[in-house]
């Protein structure tokens, strides 16, 4: 049988939760004897050598830009050469310009699939605030552009959690909303998993792992962090990653005089440090999913997480993690507290969340997503597009 041919496409490989993800999948398609997989980007250097020393990754160069007087600059030749060469049965997209670049000239021997990371404001149906500013009437050019592309290939959707999934289904023409799959992305469970703790350490080792961009609201744990420190709560926060407010928030904390605080910045080791760890904290506005919440609940910690949405459909609150309301810090830092305080409730909240995370273990994510390849694998061998 000849193997299903599989092209995941991503503008980038620096360093964040769309590029580990679509690495961590092709790793496990690769693993597959009935797989060939390889892998496109075309900005920048890849950050994730680590993880994808085993894969065939290949840098293209690609211009892309729309504009309103119809002049627009594309040149993907290399992206259309690769695909001449490669002939995949699957075009596998993560992130939006890749939507772009991959759908300029759809084939009907190709099936297309859409991995939304998130709620991508892109696909958002036109309203007044389109005429708001330049950036969302370019924005508007290209769905509309996009639009007519997804129907002429019976586009299919990846949705990460339900609150994408209803993303989808809203923005969506009628035509497409049968094309939307649920399927929660999947980790390395194993690499991340280690038994629950006996003791904590003193000081009590709380984690947070993201970008450092507004919505993922770190300063709420310097707060945190502040108001455990004046109840005498012995604590350290640890802070993993980088970006637009790293240096604001390591300001404020020695402006604001809060103790024990680290920033270590970016790190490839995140599972080293998880494993350190004791309890993992998330702050974020909005999250579209929250694969570190489940990495975290593998390494067998508690988690405590304001409600993003997304992470509603990992956290049941107070039987696998704490999930608490935008703004609740009182609460937050009560349920570290308790977590701190009470050793039967710390056992039951990280055993509960490993239990649960067992769940999104890569192996069976795989197997799902190549459940969902087939049917439009059967309709591209019959020219059904």
């Amino acid at each position: 049988m000849d193997k299903i041919r599989v092209l995941h496409l991503i503008p980038n490989l620096v360093k964040g939760g769309a590029q580990r993800i679509a690495l961590d999948i092709c790793n496990e398609l690769q693993t597959r004897p009935e797989v060939k997989v390889a892998l496109l980007y075309w900005e920048g250097k890849n950050q994730f050598e680590f993880l994808s020393e085993n894969l065939e990754v290949h840098q293209i160069n690609i211009q892309y830009e729309l504009s309103f007087s119809r002049q627009h600059r594309i040149n993907i030749s290399e992206y259309e050469a690769f695909v001449d060469d490669f002939k995949p049965d699957i075009i596998h997209t993560h992130l939006y310009p890749a939507e772009l670049v991959s759908r300029e000239n759809s084939r009907k021997d190709i099936s297309y699939f859409t991995h939304c990371h998130d709620n991508m404001r892109q696909l958002e149906k036109w309203s007044l605030k389109t005429l708001a500013s330049k950036q969302k009437s370019v924005e508007y050019l290209e769905r509309k552009r996009l639009m007519k592309r997804y129907q002429k290939c019976d586009n299919q959707f990846i949705a990460i959690s339900k609150d994408v999934q209803l993303y989808l289904e809203s923005n969506l023409s009628k035509s497409l909303v049968n094309n939307i799959h649920l399927l929660p992305n999947g980790f390395n469970y194993e690499g991340f998993f280690q038994s629950v703790k006996s003791n904590l350490s003193d000081p009590v080792r709380l984690i947070n792992v993201g970008n450092f961009i507004p919505k993922k609201n770190q300063e709420f744990l310097l707060e945190v962090q502040e108001k455990l420190n004046h109840e005498q709560i012995n604590t350290e926060l640890t802070f993993i990653g980088a970006g637009t407010t790293f240096l604001e928030l390591k300001e404020k904390t020695a402006t604001r005089d809060i103790h024990n605080v680290r920033f270590p910045g970016k790190k490839d080791d995140i599972v080293t440090f998880l494993k350190e760890s004791s309890i993992y904290v998330h702050s974020a506005l909005y999250e579209p999913f929250g694969l570190v919440i489940v990495e975290a609940m593998a390494a067998g910690l508690p988690v405590v997480s304001l409600d993003g949405k997304g992470n509603r459909d990992i956290i049941s609150d107070n039987e696998n993690g704490f999930l608490i309301e935008q703004g609740g810090i009182d609460t937050f830092v009560q349920r570290i507290k308790d977590l701190i305080k009470d050793k039967q409730l710390y056992n039951r909240i990280a055993r509960n969340g490993q239990e649960s995370a067992k769940k999104y273990n890569i192996r069976n994510y795989t197997d799902q997503l190549i459940q969902i390849y087939q049917p439009a694998l059967r309709r591209s061998s019959m020219g059904g597009k």
